[in-house]
């Protein structure tokens, strides 16, 4: 019996080629870009799930107040470094705790061999006790006991010991050459952790004065750098730790209040909080975060976006195959007057549904895996496979799919076409009859609601990637207030600070190089830990909110083209202006009190204890991501040491030629430094690269939907066409033109479309403002956005549709009623 079902199946897909390959293509397609979202959406949410004590394990986090406004100024996802073993001593429910502490751009040596490296952490013994790390070579309990080790990540091991002899071995950090021992070797951590050391080198060794220091270890409060994590005893609740910090903050940091009697306790202006590990990758977007993290709103979306590409695919199938259906009433009939009793007709059209149904899920397999992941890798810059999705749940859910689905598509002919007696289905007029039946009315209401519902998601899917795409022109072609482009950065490195002026000079010779400055951050950097409050004239007492401040050379400025609104830049003309001379953007004019820039230069004020001058006025531009609002910001030089960063303004004309001579010169003056640069451009762009992955996500996506959308209102145009062909003809030999005929078949689809975008609209728009609010300075979503997006749905819909109409309207009428 069951394989007769199967030749039937098979029969009727081979009759209708072009009905059959629409159906299986388009859930194909839909199921494909769902498992490809899926597998996304399963790796996001899985971050730092793979350590077997991560339900355990707490990141504590530091934000600052603003007592006075009531308003939170800045989260740190890193603490002082005395919290940890404080926290541990005196709070009961403390397992362990654990630091790390990290360093980027670090010239590593071995031997003649120097390498700028980044991901560098020095942590505590007991890392492997809290988290799976494992560990290759070496014993994880002693290998970071003694200060001065360090352990390599596999891909460090091969880079520094290419013949696998580390043991025992020697690196350098170039800056102080200090050696360090290799005891071993451990595996890198997989792509979903919120972080990826390199190197683990022992936190003990920050106890020598030339890395740390033993005392400032256990007396800085306020150095925002140690990454601290506690391992929770088993059974108690985060919420019963965070309750002791107000008490431990007023405790240990009452001896830093302004006064005897402070206006404010200590956690009334900075607190402490605890984030799950699980929950950091996708909630914790602090000021300091180890990695980019990700957005839980994203996941949410994208998960959307496919419940939508499914719910289309599946509405498709469904519609598709009721309006098949229908044709197949006089084998119903023919079927059920040879003997066949209705539980027979019914399990036949349920088990060709779903025979069909697993067909496309077998395809939409092959096309996830030959096609949709590596897309979504080369969008994302990450790697994605199915092998993480082999669960029994998932696998679950992947063979109930094509159950569900085809089983809600074979209902209509299972129960309803199955309830006709033969007689009356197998008369000429079988089609009139059932065309005015109750269920068939319903079906054709089902039909129509499922493409408002296919459009109104398609339509919605088009809104949010134009909202999407406007933001992200928005943020490329945003005046920032600077010139980024074709600005070279280098890392100012310690022992260059004697060295530099003769390397500027050397730069200054080479083709295509207009100016270099210095800084201690560069654009695109967050503003952090570089905080300080400023009195005016005489007075004893800090006006307004605190000010950023940026130490810059005479000529950065100038290199950067940071324009002026009042008074002049640093200047080599004025040697005091190396110690006695400030540079305010117009936000911070603003909060010191003062009118307009014209009235704050030549004022006298006090920073940080360092009196001197307000020389110029710079104009407002975005130091940092346009995420961010601008801060009030001061620039002042320091020629101690307190650069991290060269900049070099090229003119572009030749890169390569610049480049080349940039290295040239460096390796002039500092041979013994690895030249490493990047382009201040491709670092702002680096800002946003999870939007414009994003933005790109969104426009193949909804691409998928609107072609899955349009393949069933093909087959839906086609069947219906072919339903009133006999029509067609006799208003043909009436007269009627080929545009009319069109006109006449598309309208009722095109209303379908006009209330799907309708329908869509209001909540495309509420989605798309809440997606917004992550910028600080961002779009208006208008209303010729809402006319556009519908424009292309309307029009997608009528060139799907007029293709079968215009067809049939060209058919020669004669074969049409020649039956007539």
């Amino acid at each position: 019996m069951w394989k007769n079902y199967l030749k039937i199946a098979l029969r009727n897909l081979a009759k209708d080629k072009l009905f059959s390959a629409i159906n299986l293509f388009g859930l194909s397609i839909g199921l494909a870009a769902c498992l490809t979202i899926f597998v996304y959406v399963r790796q996001e949410a899985n971050y730092d799930r793979f350590h077997s004590k991560s339900e355990r394990i707490y990141r504590v986090s530091r934000s600052f107040i603003d007592p006075e406004g009531l308003s939170e100024t800045v989260e740190l996802g890193a603490v002082a470094p005395p919290f940890a073993p404080l926290l541990k001593a005196e709070i009961s429910g403390i397992e362990q705790t654990i630091r790390f502490l990290e360093y980027d751009n670090v010239a590593m040596q071995r031997e003649d061999l120097v390498f700028l490296e980044n991901d560098l952490f020095f942590t505590e013994e007991n890392v492997f006790d809290i988290f799976d790390i494992k560990v290759k070579e070496g014993n994880p309990k002693t290998a970071l006991r003694e200060p001065f080790s360090v352990m390599l990540s596999e891909e460090m091991a091969k880079k520094y010991f290419p013949q696998g002899n580390y043991q025992n071995q020697e690196i350098l950090l170039f800056s102080n050459k200090i050696p360090f021992r290799v005891t071993g070797v451990y595996e890198s951590l997989p792509a979903n952790s919120h972080m990826h050391p390199r190197f683990l080198f022992s936190f003990s060794s920050l106890n020598d004065e030339r890395m740390y220091g033993k005392e400032r270890l256990q007396t800085n409060w306020f150095n925002n750098a140690f990454y601290t994590y506690l391992l929770l005893s088993p059974n108690v609740e985060p919420e019963t730790i965070s309750s002791c910090f107000d008490a431990f903050l007023d405790k240990h940091l009452a001896a830093f209040a302004d006064s005897p009697k402070p206006k404010f306790k200590p956690h009334q202006e900075t607190q402490l909080h605890l984030q799950a590990l699980t929950d950091i990758h996708l909630d914790s977007h602090t000021a300091s975060e180890l990695e980019e993290n990700g957005s839980r709103s994203r996941v949410w979306m994208f998960a959307l976006i496919a419940l939508f590409i499914l719910g289309i695919a599946g509405a498709n199938y469904m519609n598709l195959s009721t309006a098949k259906a229908a044709t197949r009433a006089r084998e119903i009939g023919v079927r059920k007057a040879s003997g066949a009793n209705r539980g027979l007709i019914i399990r036949q059209f349920l088990g060709e549904s779903v025979f069909l149904a697993a067909i496309a899920t077998f395809i939409g397999l092959v096309l996830t895996n030959l096609g949709g992941l590596k897309l979504l890798s080369l969008m994302s810059g990450k790697n994605y496979t199915l092998n993480g999705i082999w669960h029994w749940q998932d696998l679950l859910l992947l063979a109930g799919f094509p159950v569900l689905i085809g089983v809600l598509a074979g209902l209509y002919p299972a129960f309803f076409l199955s309830a006709f007696r033969p007689v009356e289905v197998l008369k000429g007029n079988r089609m009139a009859k059932l065309a005015n039946t109750g269920g068939a009315k319903v079906a054709n209401l089902l039909r129509k609601s499922l493409v408002v519902g296919q459009f109104a998601m398609s339509a919605g899917l088009i809104i949010a990637t134009l909202v999407v795409f406007k933001q992200l022109r928005f943020i490329q072609n945003k005046e920032l207030g600077y010139d980024r482009d074709y600005v070279v950065t280098l890392p100012m490195f310690t022992r260059l600070e004697e060295k530099f002026p003769a390397m500027r000079e050397e730069f200054l010779r080479q083709p295509g190089v207009i100016n270099a400055g210095r800084s201690s951050q560069i654009p695109t950097e967050r503003l952090l830990n570089s905080y300080g409050q400023a009195r005016v004239g005489s007075s004893k007492e800090p006006v307004g909110k605190g000010l950023q401040f940026v130490t810059v050379d005479f000529d950065f400025v100038s290199t950067l083209g940071i324009p002026l609104l009042a008074g002049r830049t640093f200047t080599r003309e004025h040697p005091s202006d190396s110690t006695q001379a400030y540079l305010l953007n117009e936000t911070a004019a603003i909060n010191l009190g003062w009118k307009n820039p014209k009235e704050a230069v030549g004022q006298q004020i006090t920073y940080n204890n360092r009196p001197g001058e307000v020389i110029g006025v710079m104009k407002d531009f975005h130091f940092e991501s346009l995420h961010e609002n601008i801060l009030p910001l001061i620039f002042f030089p320091d020629f101690g040491g307190g650069y991290s960063s060269i900049s070099v303004k090229l003119d572009g004309d030749n890169l390569p030629q610049s480049l080349a001579g940039l290295e040239s010169a460096w390796k002039k003056v500092a041979p013994d430094l690895p030249f490493n640069y990047n382009f201040l451009d491709a670092s702002y762009n680096r800002l946003y690269a999870a939007e414009l992955s994003q933005g790109r996500l969104f426009t193949v996506f909804a691409l998928l939907a609107i072609l899955v959308a349009c393949l069933g209102l093909f087959g839906l145009a086609a069947f219906t066409t072919q339903q009133r062909v006999k029509e067609i003809g006799i208003r043909k030999v009436l007269g009627a033109s080929v545009s009319g005929i069109t006109a006449l078949l598309a309208k009722d689809f095109i209303k379908l479309v006009l209330i799907a975008i309708v329908v869509a609209s209001p909540l495309a728009w509420y989605l798309m403002k809440q997606w917004l609010q992550d910028f600080a300075y961002r779009i208006e979503i208008q209303w010729w956005m809402f006319v556009l997006a519908g424009a292309l749905a309307v029009g997608i819909a009528f060139l799907t549709i007029s293709f079968q109409s215009i067809k049939a309207a060209l058919a020669n009428p004669v074969k049409s009623l020649r039956s007539e």
